[in-house]
């Protein structure tokens, strides 16, 4: 069932219109005229996304994306012992494909969580040999402060950040930080330089990832 319900780039998942009108045996211009006479609004808007595909002739037409609330929204007035097996059909592909992308990000999210403390290490230990050259004693409150600066280029506070409550994606972003302070601890810059710097880096950081998921 994995072929009726669709994964967009950024993890959402979706159906289509033709897919609709090849399971529910309906003419696909009769789905189409259906979602063009729902009202106006936000939940169609959000839920019935116009896009296009390629038939078989090379022919390009239209349909519509649609979630699992516009499948469910427009499914309802399907009637028929056909039409309520494939009723379930499509919400048990659309809880299988949820399933795994949330199993994938789980998976993501305990990868980033283990890169995150190897940076973490590999700055702390960067921090101390820099010092160790300037003749000067590394305490536990530097190792705090280089972590409290990381934290700020992230959340734009300078203190301590519960690394357990953040996204996949903010702990991708904290690796790349934490990544980039030892670098910048090894290349000599002083705490105002790697304040800016961390600060740009994680604004691109954040823009790549929107770049990604469009």
């Amino acid at each position: 069932m994995s072929d009726i319900v669709l994964k967009r780039p950024n993890g959402e998942t979706f159906t289509t219109s033709l897919l609709l009108a090849e399971k529910f045996k309906k003419e696909h211009r009769t789905i189409l005229r259906k979602i063009k006479s729902l009202p106006k609004d936000d939940f169609t808007q959000h839920n019935f996304v116009l896009s296009e595909y390629i038939d078989e002739s090379g022919k390009t037409n239209k349909q519509y994306e649609l979630t699992r609330d516009g499948f469910s929204y427009l499914a309802m007035g399907f009637t028929g012992k056909e039409a309520h097996q494939w009723k379930v059909n499509f919400i048990d592909a659309f809880n299988k494909m949820e399933r795994h992308l949330r199993n994938m990000l789980k998976k993501e999210w305990i990868e980033h969580r283990a890169e995150a403390a190897l940076e973490y290490k590999m700055m702390s230990r960067t921090l101390q040999e820099v010092r160790r050259l300037e003749g000067k004693t590394t305490r536990h409150f530097h190792f705090a402060n280089e972590v409290k600066l990381v934290n700020w280029a992230l959340t734009g506070e300078f203190k301590k950040v519960d690394r357990a409550a953040l996204s996949d994606k903010e702990l991708g972003v904290l690796v790349t930080l934490e990544a980039y302070n030892a670098v910048l601890l090894g290349a000599g810059h002083d705490r105002d330089t790697r304040k800016e710097l961390l600060k740009n880096r994680c604004k691109q950081a954040m823009q790549d990832l929107l770049g990604h998921a469009a």
